[in-house]
């Protein structure tokens, strides 16, 4: 096997592996939530639930249902997703230089 094959299998796997223990993450507020969260309190603006943009997937639940399992699939989606569009920009600046 090439070596890019076996490093795309080795990060596929890799890949594999965070999506399955993504249920495990911490339930705690990111970064990016947390400081909104402490803006909104310091400059005593009421923070509401409504979203300024839908997203396909809120809170990584691909099926809506909170079970760990939608999770799981929404981070396999979304790594596949990243890991295609990723491959099709060096595929192609690699064909532009060619």
């Amino acid at each position: 096997m090439k070596k890019t094959t076996i490093g795309l299998l080795i990060l596929g796997g890799l890949a594999l592996l965070f999506a399955i223990l993504s249920p495990l993450a911490s339930g705690f507020p990111d970064g990016l939530e947390a400081s909104v969260e402490v803006g909104a309190e310091e400059s005593e603006e009421a923070v509401d639930d409504t979203t300024v943009v839908d997203s396909p997937w809120p809170d990584y639940d691909f099926t809506g249902e909170g079970t760990p399992l939608s999770g799981i699939l929404a981070g396999v989606v979304g790594i596949l997703a990243v890991l295609g569009v990723s491959l099709l920009l060096f595929w192609l600046l690699k064909k532009r230089k060619s």
